[in-house]
């Protein structure tokens, strides 16, 4: 199946990842997936979520850089 994958760059500190999730919840949108991955001082929070635009626009706003695009999602019971 298709899905959204929002990709959330954010420098490698602690309460970031605390931050993103925190701007998701104050929007009421729940995360279906995650990954996140590091290269020296930068990662990337990888995302599939139940509003993808609306997380979009969320932290965007919060002042985050993030990029939508779509992806291929395989479900396993």
């Amino acid at each position: 199946m298709i899905a959204y994958q929002l990709s959330v760059f954010a420098e490698d500190k602690p309460g970031k990842l605390a931050h993103v999730t925190s701007v998701l919840a104050r929007a009421g949108i729940s995360i279906r997936a995650t990954t996140i991955s590091t290269s020296d001082t930068f990662g990337v929070i990888s995302l599939i979520v139940d509003d993808p635009q609306r997380a979009e626009q969320a932290m965007t706003r919060a002042g985050m850089t993030v990029h939508l695009k779509k992806v291929m999602a395989v479900l396993i019971p």
